[in-house]
């Protein structure tokens, strides 16, 4: 499922639910981040984060469910100039670091909490 963030500004709370309960399938919900959406709080629904940004963008994790998996792709444009920044709550680490950058055109990280923090795989 594709969800672009602008088509849900007004109501928020109409983002679809990442699960087909009809047919018990699970969905990986996609959401495309803009420069104007900088800093991004990863939503609980959140499997697959694109970040199109054409400056340096923030992407601030949020949940920290075990087992959680996100998945953050920068597009063409990311570079030393224009990084994605990526932040995980206040007090927890991405494998030990406070931050974890991205600075290469079209390069990508999967993540994993483990309740205590977050892990690259």
């Amino acid at each position: 499922m594709w969800i672009n963030l602008d088509d849900f500004k007004d109501d928020p709370q109409q983002v679809p639910s990442p699960l087909k309960a009809r047919y018990r399938e699970a969905v990986i919900i996609v959401v495309k981040v803009e420069d104007h959406h900088s800093p991004y709080e990863s939503g609980l629904r959140d499997g697959v984060v694109i970040v199109n940004n054409s400056q340096p963008f923030t992407v601030i994790l949020k949940d920290l469910r075990f087992g959680k998996m996100l998945r953050i792709k920068a597009t063409a444009n990311c570079s030393e100039q224009n990084p994605v920044s990526i932040y995980p709550p206040q007090g927890r680490t991405i494998d030990g670091e406070e931050v974890l950058t991205l600075t290469q055109p079209y390069s990508s990280v999967i993540l994993v909490s483990d309740e205590t923090g977050w892990l690259i795989f």
